[in-house]
């Protein structure tokens, strides 16, 4: 439960320091993604996987998601849309690591840089 409740936190302090610039790129398995978050840092990388939660201000358009590809889970921060829970989606966006401590990186999250219909 605190677990949950930190990483949270820490994703929303992500959102709030952090924004995103486009660049070029392809789709990158989130496996890839996660063995080597500071070599995708600051990049503009495209990753496709199921949503498997979500935290959400639907009135608003705001949400965070965590997606799963058969590879591994990734945060990320869809523009100006609600994915819900089971949703196949893709984001193409700026990756950011919101903090490294001790060499672990934590709040790695994905900014979409414009929403895909």
């Amino acid at each position: 439960m605190w677990t949950r409740v930190r990483t949270l936190l820490l994703l929303c302090a992500s959102l709030l320091a952090l924004a995103s610039q486009p660049a070029c790129s392809s789709t990158v398995p989130i496996q890839r993604i996660a063995a080597e978050p500071a070599r995708f840092n600051e990049q503009r990388v495209v990753v496709k996987g199921r949503v498997t939660q979500t935290y959400a201000l639907p009135i608003i358009g705001q949400s965070l998601v965590q997606i799963e590809d058969g590879t591994g889970e990734l945060w990320v921060k869809p523009r100006g849309r609600v994915p819900f829970e089971g949703q196949e989606i893709e984001v193409a966006g700026k990756l950011k690591i919101g903090m490294t401590l001790a060499n672990r990186n934590f709040g790695v999250v994905i900014y979409e840089e414009a929403a895909r219909d």
